[in-house]
């Protein structure tokens, strides 16, 4: 913890690890998997094709938790697309102290809540979130000691607040070797990985062949959202 405390008190400006909701630029990987617009259509009675919704995993109307926010602006991003319960939490004071006088005041983003929480040990009754949304936390729990350890006792604690059709979504730098099996280690879960590699961020031009979908262990390119 001495670290992220020391981390934070000397880079107070917003950051997001590994990638943004969407970027600067037109390309944004990470929105387009979770939050896709493609209208759903039924025929009804009448032969005419209805629009019944779309192909969002994420819903307006779900309580969303982002666990190890640190300075991220993943919450104000996803307040700006119209979800408004949204609550973030992570073990440093001074990222939660950092979170919240940003928003200090403004009224856009005045139910968005920051709660200083470790993730191994979460205070939130039984099922309460539709979504938990881990953006580079278990890649940091990995770097840790016991990394193993701790990631589990996260796992354990993601798992008890979801409710029964809720997901757990990972964004991570590793392949799925090195992170599926986590996952999988819980066996109470009962948990059915997906793997959605999206292309990350890279500066300057895209290589003429990207690597297929097939070739996902190619980190150059990749980061890896693991849908449980």
């Amino acid at each position: 913890m001495d670290f992220w405390e020391d981390y934070y008190s000397k880079h107070d400006e917003a950051f997001d690890w590994l990638i943004r909701w969407e970027s600067p630029t037109e390309n944004k990987p990470l929105k387009d998997l979770l939050y896709d617009q493609t209208p759903i259509y039924e025929t009804g009675k009448d032969g005419k094709k209805v629009e019944v919704g779309n192909k969002s995993m994420l819903k307006e109307e779900m309580e969303i938790l982002i666990i190890g926010c640190g300075t991220s602006r993943l919450s104000e991003e996803l307040c700006d697309e119209g979800f408004e319960k949204v609550t973030s939490i992570d073990f440093s004071s001074t990222a939660i102290k950092l979170q919240k006088e940003r928003y200090l005041g403004q009224e856009d983003y005045k139910e968005l809540e920051f709660v200083e929480m470790d993730a191994r040990k979460l205070q939130f009754p039984d099922g309460k979130f539709d979504v938990v949304i881990d953006k580079g936390l278990m890649d940091s729990m990995l770097c840790s000691n016991p990394g193993p350890k701790n990631v589990q006792d996260m796992l354990e604690n993601v798992h008890r607040v979801l409710n029964e059709t809720g997901k757990y979504i990972c964004i991570s730098r590793e392949v799925e070797a090195k992170r599926k099996k986590h996952m999988k280690k819980v066996g109470k879960f009962n948990w059915k990985v997906q793997k959605c590699p999206i292309i990350k961020p890279i500066a300057g031009p895209l290589p003429a062949r990207m690597p297929r979908a097939t070739e996902i262990d190619d980190k150059k390119y990749f980061l890896f959202v693991y849908i449980c």
